[in-house]
Formats: structure tokens, C-alpha cells, sequence
């Protein structure tokens, strides 16, 4: 395979020996018509006698791209699509609806909801070309036009308004619309949504949105177009989800052996158990705070254990690299499931695990077991229980799916809780008659992709992949997300939920072994992300806790955040009068806050004061900290006083003129859509950092947005 060369977001070119992007890749697939004319994603031109300034001209456009002497379109795993590009080719159309009154006023959702409605008006009455030469509409016309004639089929995208669609802010192939460019430490999308998975510990990702100009943008389009048909095999559908299910659909489609899924897997009934309308999980994620004790708190006054010459220097938070793809080629069950006796199920496991000469994998299902009671049992107590189901004081009889029983039954030091299956007292099981790795074909094509993205810089695309496998996951458990008969097998339930449980039980695995290396204890585990206080060693490095591979599912230093002097004082502080395990999870996000957003400011503070790197005076919002923190009433040594106001999430700048309770002088904060909201009586220094954030920081941009008023 030929060696590619890409450029690294840092500029130094890089080797990959993935597929190369083929240009012409998406050309018989896709359509771009912008500024009147008409190009192929490769950005080839079709010679036109006039140039497209209504919508007759579009529809003999399209009439002939699709003659069925010598079609220029075809579908690749959804229907061919044409992209109307820009604000301006829109309203040569007549696609432009006036801006709804009070729009400035609104919040993001109710303009959505507003200008969507009137769109769906307007556009009817402007498709008569269509609907007078035989094309029908297979849906109400919005951002998306679903044209039908006889065979033929064509999906007409209106790129300016596709933000209207809910879920459009991440994992769009026309970049993540509503992600702040300000964050130069953002580098992957993540936002838990009932309908979509996050990979733990993710942060919101740069601006990838189209350029500005509409001829870039049509070429960065059909650029896009092209490396989603050459690495995942499919267009883009409407929503990542929708493409993880096409990218499926080709897969199965092509084989002539192996495993084919063509139908839903729903939860069964389940006696005791959750029901499939519920919102919680059949596996839960976890969510645990250890309460520091005094051998703890000494630890951080002094030393790591184990480290003895280590103070406390930085805040780690290790999550898993694409953790839940990293889980989607693990055995999932097909067909339709059997119920039977516990006994049944338990000789069906051990059935597995005797194999001769190696044990096979066991079988997928859910067993309805009885988990003891944390304090039956040799665990360690500075992680949380196995299963998030369990108590430490008592029994509980649940269900789980057989990739918990399997983990259950290994040892402690690799993860598990070294349960026997007749420790678990299985009472009753429903079993998949067939199992395979389903998701194999599907697993490598996004892993490859993945990388090939991330080697050569291409965030937009690394963006997209990653928004396709946490969509497509997070969907699995929904029936109504696949009600076409063609689609009703992507619900598949219990795959979810396996998928989540293996991710969850590799994290506590991860741990047992960073323990027995560095000998370090999370303070904080959530879903599958760990937070470790951390020092360098005799040697003067901090220890190493990533693995420098590209294997998925691996643990990955998300962020190393340096505790100063300030935030080393908090963390003590913090953990020292917290009363229950939310103020300690929250101290943890205040310092990491504080760590981030100190980075974030740097630009504008040494602006401000003309100094370089600088660490500005920490203010918290929890008032027993602020009381025992000697640090708030002294002066800083700066031309200007300087304050980093932190809370959960999110973070402010303050310049202080006279003593703390004046915070009067300047306030910065991150409003939900970004911009930056300043209150001053000193008119100089607001002046001066409304001019540090526009050097520094480029202005958010949701294509067609801006250009609306126009209309």
C-alpha cells in the first residue's frame, strides 16, 4: 500500500499507510451548487448553458444528473444528495425566510424551532418546477428537500439551514457548528445526550464550520463528501447516527457469509428488571468520588504513596482512547433470545469456559444474579464496587449482561471482583441462540478512518467519525430512532448496554494495574476516565500512566493540569473540610477549571500586564474554602491585580482595584454561545482585553448565520 503523506495541525508533515483520499471518490454520488453554478466534489464544474438563478433551472440540473441513459448520480448507501451552498444561492431561489420577529432575543432552541417553521412554509409554494415535471416529495420540505420520480431519488440539502436541525452542533460533515474556537485545548466532541454515548472525560471541539467565502466552502464540502465515501464507504445521512447504521447496512449488505443482522434485538421482559422505556441503564455508568482520609490528605502534603520523594504537582485525568469503540468488536448476540433456568445458563457458561483446547467465549445474555455486598469481599477500598449495582452492605439481586458475570468471575488484581458463578446464585437467564463479533467489519472500518483523520490533521473528519460511533451507539437502545422497516434493526438493546459494561469494566482494570505500577489511587472515576494527584519521581519525571499506542480502548492522558501553589492550597483545603463526596468531586473540577482556564487566559493576560506565562490570584465559589484560604486577601504581584474566578465548568477573569469584595473593576465570562460579556469602570482595561480576545481568538461562525439578515 502506498505511503501518504498529510499535514499535522502543527505543520510537520506526517506518513500514513491508510488510503489516501481520492478526490473523485464522492463525484457519482454528490452534487455541490453554489454562486449559480454547479460542481462535482472534486470540484470539476459542469458546463452549464446559463447559470442556476431559480428553481426551474435546478430541477432540469437534476433531471439531468439523474437521466437514466447516462445517470451522473447514484446513491452510496443513502440516497445521492445535492448541497445548495451559501446564503446567496439560497435566496436565488427564493429559499430565504424573513428572520422571525424578536429573533435577537431568543434562545438557540426557540430560533431553531422558529425559523424551521418558517422555512417549511415558505418552501412549498417555490417546488412547483419539481412537483409539475412528475417529482414527488417524500417528506414536508425543510432544511432537507426528499424528492422522488419513478426510480430515481435525490436529497436536496440546504447547507445554511442544516443547523436547524437538533443534534446538527456536533458530528455534522459540515463541522461542528456551535463548538468555540476559543479553546485551544479542545479536541474532541462530547455532549451526553439521551440518544448519544460520550466517551468520558471528552470536551467541546473546535469550530470545524465551512469557510466563509461560498466557492471555499464548496470545495471544502466536496472535499469532506469525498473522504466520507473513501474511508466509511457511505454519504453522510442526516444525523452520525444515521451514517454508523449506512456504514452497517453496506457491510452486512456486501457479505455472502458470516454474520448478518437483519433483526431488532429489544430488551426483553425482564422479571424484576428495568424496563426498555426506562431511562436508566441496564449497565450503568460510573460515577464515584472517593472521600479522602487522613493517610490521604497526608499523601498531599507530602508525598504520592509509594513515591516518597514525589510532592503533588499535577492533576491527571486519564480516560480511555475512544473508549466505547474500542469495546464495539467484543461477541454480540443475534436472533431471538431464550429464556431458561438459572441452572441452564450456568451449565451453558462452564459448557464455554471447558472448551477444550481453548475456552470459548461466553455466552451473550442477561443473567438475573445476586451480587454480595461489597463488604463480603477483599476490594480494594480506595476504587468503587465492581458493579455499580452493588452496596457495600448488603445483597442486591439485579440484572446484567454476561460481559458483567464474565468480569465478575476474574480475579481483583485484573479488575474483577474473583467471584465464583455460584457466588452470583444465578437465578434465571435469557440466552442469544447465535453470538459473533457483529460489529468487527464496522469497528475496523471507523478505527482506520479514525486514524488516517487524526495522522494527517484532519479534524473536521475525526470530529465526524467520532460523533458517527457514540450516535450510532448511544441509539441502539431507542426503538423510535429506527421505526422504517429497513432500519428496525439497528435497535438492538442489549448490545448497548454490553458495549458500556466492557468499556466500564477495562477502566477499573486499567486502574488495578496503574496501582500496582506507580501505586497510585484515583480520587475520582466517572464512566471511564480516573483523576490522579500525581509527582515527579526520583528520577524527576512524572510517572508515565498512557499507552503510546494507537489501540483503542487504552488509557490516554486527557489533561495534565499543573497545580501552582494557589491550587495546591485549595486541593488540601478542599479535601480537608469536605463533608461528603460532592465537595470533594467539586473541589477536583474547581482546580482542574482553575488549571484549564489559567492556560485559556494566558493570551490575554500577558497582554494585559505585558508579562508572559503568569498564574493568576484563584477565587472559589465555595465559602468554607474562601474562608480558609489565606491566599484571597494578598496582593498580587502584577501591574493589576488579577483574579480567576472558578466554578464547576466554567470559569471568569477579574482584575481587582480595591480589596476582594470589589470585583466590581471587570468581569469576563463564557456565555453559552461564546461571546465574551465585560462590565468595567475602568473604560482602559476593558478597552485592552476586548482587544487581547480579538487578537487572540477568532470569531465563532455558524454558516449562514451571519449572513441571514441579509435576507
Amino acid at each position: 500500500m502506498p505511503v501518504t503523506t498529510g499535514v499535522h495541525p502543527s505543520g510537520d508533515p506526517v506518513e500514513n499507510q491508510a488510503r489516501a483520499v481520492n478526490p473523485f471518490a464522492a463525484d457519482e454520488h454528490a452534487l455541490i451548487i453554489t454562486a449559480g453554478r454547479a460542481f462535482l466534489p472534486s470540484h470539476h464544474e459542469l458546463p452549464l448553458t446559463e447559470p442556476i438563478d431559480s428553481v426551474e433551472r435546478l430541477e432540469e440540473v437534476i433531471s439531468k444528473a439523474l437521466d437514466r441513459k447516462r445517470p451522473m448520480l447514484r446513491p452510496k448507501g443513502v440516497t445521492a444528495q445535492v448541497w445548495v451552498v451559501g446564503i446567496d444561492m439560497c435566496e436565488r431561489l427564493g429559499w430565504t425566510p424573513p428572520e422571525p420577529p424578536g429573533w435577537d432575543e431568543m434562545p438557540d432552541l426557540q430560533r431553531r424551532v422558529a425559523l424551521a417553521t418558517m422555512l417549511g412554509k415558505q418552501l412549498p409554494a417555490t417546488l412547483w418546477p419539481f412537483t409539475d415535471r412528475g417529482w414527488d416529495l417524500r417528506a414536508d420540505p425543510g432544511h432537507r428537500i426528499l424528492l422522488t420520480r419513478g426510480r430515481n431519488m435525490v436529497d436536496v440539502i440546504l447547507e445554511p439551514f442544516s443547523w436547524l436541525a437538533m443534534g446538527s452542533d456536533k458530528g455534522n460533515i459540515l463541522g461542528n457548528l456551535d463548538a468555540d474556537p476559543a479553546d485551544p485545548g479542545a479536541d474532541t466532541a462530547a455532549a451526553a445526550q439521551p440518544d448519544n454515548l460520550p466517551d468520558a472525560g471528552e470536551s467541546e471541539p473546535l469550530s470545524t464550520a465551512l469557510p466563509d467565502d461560498d466557492i471555499d466552502a464548496a470545495r471544502e464540502l466536496g472535499r469532506r463528501l469525498a473522504a466520507c465515501v473513501q474511508h466509511l464507504g457511505v454519504l453522510p445521512s442526516e444525523s452520525a447516527g444515521r451514517t454508523g447504521a449506512s456504514i452497517a447496512d453496506a457491510i452486512w449488505k456486501a457479505r455472502t457469509r458470516g454474520v448478518v443482522i437483519t433483526e431488532p434485538g429489544p430488551l426483553p421482559e425482564l422479571e424484576g428488571g428495568p424496563r426498555a422505556e426506562d431511562e436508566e441503564d441496564l449497565e450503568p455508568p460510573l460515577e464515584f468520588t472517593r472521600h479522602p482520609d487522613l493517610i490521604d490528605l497526608a499523601e498531599l502534603e507530602g508525598a504520592n504513596p509509594g513515591r516518597p520523594s514525589a510532592p503533588i504537582t499535577h492533576l491527571v485525568e486519564l480516560d480511555q482512547r475512544a473508549s466505547y469503540l474500542g469495546s464495539t468488536s467484543i461477541e454480540l448476540g443475534y436472533g431471538t433470545p431464550v429464556h431458561m433456568s438459572g441452572d441452564a445458563a450456568v451449565a451453558e457458561i462452564r459448557k464455554a469456559w471447558n472448551t477444550a483446547p481453548k475456552p470459548k467465549p461466553i455466552p451473550f445474555g442477561l443473567c438475573r444474579a445476586t451480587l454480595p455486598a461489597g463488604q463480603e469481599l477483599a476490594l480494594p477500598d480506595w476504587l468503587p464496587l465492581p458493579h455499580p449495582r452493588m452496596r457495600p452492605d448488603r445483597r442486591v439481586q439485579t440484572w446484567v449482561t454476561s460481559v458483567s458475570i464474565e468480569w465478575l468471575c476474574k480475579p481483583v488484581a485484573d479488575g474483577g471482583a474473583g467471584l465464583d458463578l455460584d457466588d452470583l446464585d444465578i437465578e434465571q437467564a435469557w440466552l442469544w441462540p447465535s453470538q459473533g463479533r457483529c460489529l468487527d467489519t464496522w469497528t475496523k472500518t471507523l478505527r482506520e478512518a479514525r486514524q488516517y483523520f487524526i495522522d494527517t490533521g484532519d479534524t473536521a473528519m475525526v470530529d465526524l467519525v467520532k460523533a458517527v460511533y457514540q450516535q450510532y451507539l448511544g441509539r441502539m437502545k431507542t426503538p423510535k430512532m429506527w421505526t422504517s422497516k429497513f432500519k428496525r434493526h439497528h435497535h438492538q438493546y442489549v448490545w448497548r448496554s454490553a458495549i458500556m459494561a466492557h468499556a466500564r469494566w477495562r477502566a477499573r482494570a486499567q486502574a488495578m494495574r496503574i496501582h500496582r505500577d506507580h501505586g497510585l489511587k484515583p480520587f475520582q472515576s466517572a464512566v471511564d476516565a480516573h483523576y490522579y494527584a500525581i509527582g515527579p519521581g526520583p528520577d524527576g519525571t512524572l510517572p508515565d500512566l498512557e499507552d503510546h499506542t494507537t489501540r483503542l480502548g487504552q488509557p490516554r492522558v486527557k489533561t495534565l493540569a499543573e497545580v501552582n501553589a494557589i491550587a495546591y492550597e485549595h486541593l488540601v483545603v478542599g479535601f480537608a473540610v469536605a463533608r461528603r463526596p460532592h465537595d470533594v468531586a467539586k473541589t477536583l473540577a474547581d482546580v482542574f477549571g482553575y488549571a484549564k482556564a489559567a492556560a485559556l487566559y494566558q493570551p490575554e493576560l500577558a497582554y494585559l500586564t505585558g508579562h508572559g506565562t503568569i498564574a493568576p490570584r484563584i477565587v472559589f465559589t465555595d465559602s468554607q474554602v474562601q474562608a480558609q484560604s489565606r491566599h484571597l486577601a494578598i496582593e498580587a504581584d502584577l501591574d493589576q491585580d488579577l483574579y480567576l474566578v472558578v466554578t464547576t465548568g466554567t470559569a471568569g477573569l477579574v482584575t481587582k482595584r480595591s480589596d476582594i469584595s470589589g470585583w466590581t473593576a471587570r468581569l469576563c465570562s463564557r456565555s453559552h454561545d461564546g461571546d465574551c460579556l465585560a462590565q468595567s469602570t475602568h473604560p482602559e482595561l476593558a478597552a485592552a482585553f476586548q482587544g487581547a480576545r480579538d487578537d487572540h481568538h477568532r470569531p465563532r461562525a455558524r454558516r449562514g448565520a451571519a449572513k441571514r439578515s441579509k435576507s
